[in-house]
């Protein structure tokens, strides 16, 4: 199962091309997809945002451009957002290999090989 884990927060805008400063927390990956969206909660819905351009500026700050946030004006709506990654939910991972391993058995009591 797969849950958010938030990582960051747009900072401010940068330049006429809708490009974006973030502070990366220390919760955001050295190493990441940038094919997979980071997700800024809008509405109280988790929207996914689709990475165009991502220059890390330092340990903690980043320069980055979303699909669709082409103008000042739409990148400046996501200024103040917490930007949040998915992650894979390691004990949901724990309970399937345990049930892998799970020994099964008929009715009558005998194992099932």
């Amino acid at each position: 199962m797969n849950t958010l884990e938030t990582v960051g927060k747009v900072s401010k805008p940068f330049g006429r091309e809708g490009a974006l400063i973030i502070n990366l927390y220390d919760t955001f990956p050295e190493e990441f997809d940038k094919r997979e969206p980071l997700f800024a909660s809008i509405d109280a819905l988790a929207v996914p945002l689709f990475i165009e351009e991502f220059e890390r500026r330092g340990h903690s700050s980043a320069l980055v451009t979303f699909a669709d946030f082409d103008t000042q004006e739409r990148a400046a709506e996501l200024v103040g957002l917490e930007l949040s990654l998915r992650t894979d939910d390691e004990e949901a991972d724990d309970d399937i290999i345990y049930l892998e391993k799970l020994p099964l058995f008929k009715s009558d009591g005998t194992p099932i090989a």
